[in-house]
């Protein structure tokens, strides 16, 4: 990888977020949501509606048979 590639200054202020957040996981999302609401009019929707989901049946075992030796 570059030493300044574009993924390594993504790392770096990926980083620099979570050390300005203590790296504590709630404050960090916290931030990333202010962020979100912030920023909403500039993020891209999918235009794709969810999947939906299958239904699965679960059926019983099958109960083994024993054979007759009789």
């Amino acid at each position: 990888m570059q030493p300044d590639s574009p993924l390594e200054r993504i790392r770096k202020a990926r980083c620099q977020i979570s050390e300005e957040c203590g790296h504590d996981p709630k404050r960090l999302v916290e931030y990333y949501m202010t962020l979100q609401e912030q920023y909403h009019d500039r993020l891209v929707r999918s235009t794709d509606s969810p999947p939906t989901p299958t239904p699965r049946t679960v059926s019983e075992p099958e109960t083994p048979t024993i054979p007759d030796t009789r």
